[in-house]
């Protein structure tokens, strides 16, 4: 390895100093001085590259560091006007990504330790600015015995101490300032947790005289619920924005030099990593990008499991249903769907609206634009690469799960139609969650159930003969077509009708010359049962 990859390290200072691995997005720090708001949230998807970009930030700003030699050799020691600031302001940084718990108590009190190991961080910066009243609610902050109202006031507090220390106004960092609420969303005690956090941001970075500026990252922009309901002052860049694009997520010609002397492909490296657009900026996946270096193989590292995200939206699934039986599966193949992206998220209405189901798809990195479209918040969506592709796979084995404990299409193989028939009917009985009278979601179950087969290709709708079969699976030597029937009323007879369209139109014609059987397949539902008629023939 010619070059040393830490992937524990999010300390921008350690980075710099072990000659680690990194790629220089200083000129951030120019973009964010440039920028006039007050207060800047920056919206991306988890593991992109915001824990070390704020690290880096809070190097250069904070008034007890000397960083001229950390950045001596970076783009921004060209930059003087931004010079300027180099550890001009006292800096207070802080994530609350492990602010979590099984309750809002549990949460708070998670949050009660982060801001004690804060306030003791400062503790003989500020002691002798303060009054004895302020030292007696300092010293519950740091024994994390603070009442809710003085926890609510702690970050406004901290920041007057410590203009009142150094002359200074305050530069303020939070990364992942929605974690506690993404977290408890669904929970009991959600609105205790949305109101505190209202109140906290809100006292401090709303009319505080001691703030110089803040800058949060999330991965998404909350709206309605209110965590920054009534800071007007807040300028917002999501993945649509352009500002501030390329610094998140990694340019080619970043990292088309460390890929050639490591004996990596590009291009099979952009296959699995890049697609993601930001703004106008296309990007490589920067946690995906490093394993690959650390480990030299083509695998699935960048899981964006955390923060709720993956729960909700398995939860959304089972409400949008046309998802499940029309947009997932022209994703999976590649192809793109066309919808409403609000620019920012109301969590309670992600079960309710497919539009904010779409803005969570984006926003927390499944799924990125391929242009804008005209009209207001219309894009283009699509899956970026292929290792984000693989959430795909894991959703259909979810949905799947949650119909049938067995891979059932492997009877369909076997022969074994009547037992599949059977299981198929026990499914729809115990699936009940996802259970619809629609004949797009039954072909979104069994096109899901079909994705699981080993070996086997998969295409939905595609042409073939004189028309386009609902799913075709072809293996080496046998290929299976289905057609699937919603059933008016005789369920055998609306089976029957579908293996006669198969025969009619010639849907096997698309399969490879050396597949010579094909099963027909059948299929028809109505309520709760189904019907599978199965015809072998030779081609």
């Amino acid at each position: 390895m010619k070059h040393k990859i830490n992937l524990s390290m999010f300390d921008f200072k350690r980075v710099i100093e072990s000659k680690s691995f990194f790629v220089d997005k200083s000129l951030f720090i120019k973009e964010v001085i440039e920028e006039g708001s007050e207060v800047v949230l920056i919206t991306r998807p988890r593991r992109f590259g915001k824990s070390l970009n704020f690290s880096m930030l809070k190097y250069f700003f904070d008034i007890k560091e000397d960083s001229r030699e950390l950045f001596e050799d970076l783009k921004i020691s060209r930059e003087k006007e931004s010079l300027k600031h180099m550890n001009k302001y006292p800096v207070v940084d802080m994530t609350l990504k492990d602010v979590t718990g099984s309750s809002w108590g549990n949460t708070k009190d998670v949050l009660r330790v982060k801001m004690g190991k804060i306030y003791e961080k400062f503790k003989n910066d500020v002691w002798d600015c303060l009054t004895d009243k302020q030292k007696k609610i300092y010293t519950s902050i740091e024994e994390e015995e603070a009442s809710e109202a003085h926890l609510i006031e702690s970050l406004l507090s901290l920041t007057e101490y410590l203009e009142k220390r150094y002359g200074k106004k305050v530069v303020v960092l939070i990364d992942e300032y929605d974690a506690a609420m993404m977290n408890m969303y669904g929970r009991e005690g959600y609105e205790e947790c949305v109101d505190f956090f209202r109140q906290f941001y809100g006292n401090a970075l709303k009319g505080n005289d001691s703030l110089h500026k803040a800058l949060m990252t999330g991965m998404m922009r909350v709206e309605k619920e209110g965590m920054l309901s009534g800071l007007n002052n807040v300028a917002v860049y999501t993945v649509l924005s352009e500002r501030f694009s390329k610094h998140f997520g990694f340019l080619e010609e970043e990292i088309e030099d460390v890929l050639k002397e490591e004996g990596l492909s590009l291009e099979e490296t952009k296959k699995y990593y890049n697609g993601y657009k930001f703004g106008n900026s296309v990007l490589y996946n920067p946690w995906s990008i490093t394993n690959l270096l650390h480990n030299k193989k083509y695998e699935i590292y960048w899981i964006n499991t955390g923060l709720g995200a993956m729960e909700l939206i398995r939860k959304s699934l089972k409400v949008h249903k046309s998802v499940v039986g029309e947009e997932l599966e022209k994703l999976i193949e590649g192809g793109t769907v066309k919808v409403k992206v609000p620019q920012g998220i109301v969590l309670e209405d992600v079960l309710k609206r497919k539009d904010s189901f779409w803005s969570l798809m984006l926003y927390s990195g499944y799924l990125t634009t391929k242009e804008k479209l005209k009209g207001v918040d219309s894009y283009e969506l699509k899956i970026p690469n292929e290792e984000v592709k693989s959430f795909y796979t894991d959703i259909l084995d979810y949905i799947v799960s949650e119909i049938t404990s067995e891979n059932i299409m492997t009877l369909l193989i076997e022969g074994k139609y009547e037992k599949f028939e059977r299981k198929l009917n026990e499914g729809m009985l115990k699936g009940m969650s996802y259970y619809d009278e629609q004949e797009l979601f039954y072909h979104g179950l069994v096109y899901a159930m079909s994705k699981t087969l080993n070996d086997y290709e998969v295409l939905s709708n595609v042409e073939s003969g004189n028309g386009r079969p609902d799913i075709m699976i072809e293996g080496k030597e046998e290929g299976i077509i289905i057609e699937i029937k919603r059933a008016k009323s005789d369920l055998k007879k609306s089976s029957k009708e579908a293996i006669e369209q198969i025969k009619d139109k010639r849907y096997w014609e698309r399969l490879g010359k050396e597949v010579k059987k094909v099963k027909l397949v059948g299929l028809s539902f109505k309520n709760k049962e189904a019907k599978v008629l199965v015809e072998e023939i030779v081609i």
